[in-house]
């Protein structure tokens, strides 16, 4: 009485190309539903007309491509943008900031003055 391997057969090599063909769906429907979403930040978001930088308006993650990726100071970058786009700029697709960064942090950052 010894010990068997497990038998593939025609329904199992079925149900994994199956399987694949899930997996392969599931990433095509994630990579159409994320260009739809960045088709719509960009060119029909309520915050569209802020200016920006385009990959801001379509994703929060360049603040951390700009700072892990580029290794710059997002600060720095930050007092970049309000010098090229003016005192209103958008920073995400949901999100502006309307604080020039030179006049902004330090009243903020006073403590007893």
């Amino acid at each position: 009485m010894g010990l068997l391997p497990p038998v593939r057969t025609w329904q199992s090599a079925l149900e994994l190309e199956h399987i694949k063909k899930l997996m392969v769906g599931l990433v095509a429907a994630f990579v159409v539903l994320e260009f739809g979403r960045s088709i719509y930040n960009v060119f029909f978001h309520p915050l569209r007309k802020f200016p920006g930088p385009l990959l801001a308006a379509v994703t929060p993650w360049w603040k951390t491509y700009e700072e892990v990726g580029k290794g710059t100071s997002l600060y720095h970058k930050l007092v970049d943008l309000h010098a090229i786009y003016g005192p209103i700029i958008r920073i995400s697709p949901d999100e502006v900031l309307d604080i020039p960064i030179k006049k902004g942090y330090a009243p903020i950052l006073v403590i007893n003055p």
